[in-house]
C-alpha cells in the first residue's frame, strides 16, 4: 500500500529524495501559492513528510554511531535560539544577497514587492529551494542577526503568508518561535493605533541605548507582555542594556494603568464621545419621525376607509354640514319646509337619482342621501 504522502505526489516506496523534489517541483508548477494557499499547504506537507521518510529509510541502512560518542560531536548544538537550514545552494545564496543589498536601500525600496520578486524567481528557477530561501530569511530573525528586522517580518508575512506556514518549519525551536511570533503580534494589534505608534517608538529608544525613567513603565510592561515581538524592534543585547539602566535607576516602575495611556489623548477622546453621541440624537430623531409619519399614513388610511365603507356619514360630519339632519328627518317629503322639497327635488335631477332610492335603507340609498346632502349644502 502506497503512502498517503508519497501517493499525493504520484510516488510509491521506491522514490528517493531526488525523485521526490523532482515530483514537488512539478506539482508546484500547478500551484498557484497566493490564489490557494491551502493547496500549496497540502502539497507543501506531503512533500515534507515524503522526504523526512526518506531520510529515516536511508539512516535505517546506515550504522548506529557509537553511544558513548559526545552530542556535539555529531554536529548538535545545544544553543537554544532556532538554527537555519543549511545554506549550501548557489541560488539561495544569491536570493539572500539580493535581498541584502535592498536592505541597505531601505527606506528608499519597498522590500515587500523586492522579496515578493526574489521569491518568485526562486520559485520559478528551483522550487525546492524556495522554501530553504524562506525558513532561512526567519531563522536570521529569530537569531536577531538581521537589520531592520520589524520591516523584514511586514515584508515575509505578506509573501509567505506565515500564519499557515508555522507548522511546515523545519525545526521545533522555529515554528515554537513563529508561533509565540504571531500570537503576540495578533495581540499587540488590538491596541489602538496610537498606542502601537508609541510602543514602536519607545523600542526604538531602546535599541538606540537611550534610558528614560519616565517612559521605563510602559517600555517594561511591553517586554514582559510581548518579548519575541519586541525582539523585532529592539534586540537582545539592546534590551538586556536597557535593563541594566533600569535597575542602577531603582527597578523598573509599574507601567501607568490602562487609564492613564487614554488621557494622553483627551482630545481624540472627548471628540470621539461628541461624534457617538451626536450620531445617536440624529439616529433617534429619524426614527421618531418614521414612527410619527407611519402613524399619520395608517390614521389617514382609516379614515378614508371608514369614509369609503360606511353606509351612512359620521356624526362629526353631520354636524360640519347642517343640512343632513334636516334632510334625515324629510326622507318622508310630507313634513319637510317647501323651500326644502324644493332643493331637494332639484338636486335629484341634476343628480338623476330616483326618490324611492332616497327612501331605501341599502347602501346604495345611502350613498343617494349622502349625495343630495352635499347637493343641498353647495347651494
Amino acid at each position: 500500500m502506497t503512502l498517503p504522502f508519497l501517493e499525493q505526489l504520484g510516488l510509491d516506496q521506491t522514490a528517493d529524495a531526488t525523485t521526490i523534489r523532482r515530483a514537488y517541483a512539478r506539482q508546484l508548477k500547478q500551484v498557484d501559492q497566493e490564489a490557494d494557499p491551502e493547496a500549496f499547504a497540502t502539497l507543501r506537507t506531503a512533500y515534507e513528510q515524503a522526504l523526512a521518510w526518506s531520510e529515516q529509510t536511508d539512516a535505517a541502512a546506515e550504522p548506529v554511531p557509537d553511544a558513548a560518542e559526545p552530542a556535539n560531536s555529531r554536529g548538535q548544538s545545544h544553543n537554544s535560539d532556532p538554527q537555519p537550514p543549511p545554506a549550501d545552494r548557489p541560488l539561495v545564496t544569491q536570493a539572500h544577497a539580493r535581498f541584502a543589498e535592498a536592505l541597505q536601500q531601505w527606506p528608499n525600496v519597498e522590500l515587500t514587492e523586492v522579496l515578493r520578486t526574489i521569491s518568485t524567481d526562486l520559485h520559478h528557477q528551483a522550487p525546492d529551494q524556495h522554501y530553504l530561501f524562506q525558513w532561512q530569511l526567519l531563522a536570521a530573525l529569530a537569531q536577531e542577526n538581521a537589520p531592520h528586522r520589524f520591516e523584514i517580518f511586514l515584508a515575509a508575512d505578506q509573501v509567505f503568508h506565515l500564519a499557515s506556514q508555522s507548522t511546515h518549519a523545519p525545526a521545533p525551536e522555529l515554528r515554537n518561535w513563529l508561533d509565540a511570533l504571531l500570537v503576540q503580534r495578533e495581540a499587540w494589534i488590538t491596541q489602538p493605533v496610537g498606542t502601537r505608534e508609541r510602543q514602536l517608538n519607545l523600542l526604538q529608544t531602546v535599541q538606540a541605548g537611550t534610558f528614560n525613567r519616565d517612559n521605563a513603565g510602559e517600555i517594561g510592561q511591553m517586554l514582559n507582555r510581548f518579548p519575541t515581538f519586541s525582539s523585532l524592534v529592539a534586540d537582545r543585547d539592546a534590551r538586556e542594556r536597557w535593563k541594566q539602566a533600569a535597575e542602577e535607576s531603582g527597578g523598573i516602575p509599574d507601567a501607568p494603568p490602562p487609564q492613564a495611556f487614554s488621557q494622553a489623548q483627551p482630545t481624540w477622546k472627548r471628540r470621539t464621545s461628541q461624534e457617538t453621541a451626536k450620531t445617536r440624537q440624529v439616529a433617534a430623531r429619524i426614527v421618531i419621525l418614521m414612527v410619527i409619519g407611519i402613524g399619520l399614513a395608517y390614521r389617514s388610511n382609516m379614515d378614508n376607509h371608514e369614509y369609503s365603507s360606511s353606509p351612512e356619514p359620521s356624526s362629526q360630519t353631520t354636524a360640519q354640514a347642517g343640512v343632513l339632519p334636516t334632510y334625515q328627518a324629510s326622507a318622508n317629503k310630507a313634513g319637510a319646509p317647501d323651500s326644502f322639497k324644493t332643493q331637494v327635488a332639484a338636486c335629484e335631477r341634476k343628480l338623476g337619482i330616483d326618490d324611492r332610492l332616497l327612501q331605501g335603507n341599502n347602501e346604495r340609498s345611502a350613498t343617494a342621501r349622502l349625495a343630495v346632502a352635499r347637493c343641498i349644502e353647495a347651494h
